[in-house]
C-alpha cells in the first residue's frame, strides 16, 4: 500500500517537517504491516511558485492508495486542496 502524508509545511524548517513526519510514520507502523510512504517533501531551495509545489504534490498524491492527514491539515491551503482531490477522486483518507 502506498501512503501519501499531507502535512503543513509552510513556515516550518525541513527538520521540523521531517520530525513530524517521523512521528506520523511511527503511528502508521502500529496500524499497518506493509506500506510505503510516498516521498512528498520537495526541496524549497528551487524557489518555485507555491502553486508549482502543490502541482507536484497532487501528482504524487495520484499514486496513493491512502492519504494521511496530519492533525492541523485544515490550516494549510495545500492540505485543503489535497483533501478536496481525495474526495473528488476517491482516494481513501485517514486523519490523525
Amino acid at each position: 500500500m502506498k501512503i501519501f502524508i499531507s502535512q503543513r509545511m509552510r513556515n516550518l524548517t525541513k527538520e521540523q517537517i521531517l520530525e513530524r513526519r517521523s512521528k506520523i510514520i511511527e503511528y502508521l507502523e502500529t496500524q499497518f504491516s506493509d506500506f510505503e510512504v510516498i516521498d512528498s517533501i520537495l526541496d524549497p531551495s528551487d524557489s518555485k511558485n507555491p502553486l508549482w509545489y502543490l502541482g507536484k504534490s497532487i501528482e504524487l498524491l495520484s499514486e496513493a492508495d491512502l492519504a494521511v492527514f496530519d492533525s492541523d491539515w485544515y490550516n494549510s491551503r495545500g492540505c485543503l486542496v489535497e483533501f478536496k482531490c481525495c474526495n473528488l477522486y476517491g482516494i481513501k483518507m485517514l486523519f490523525i
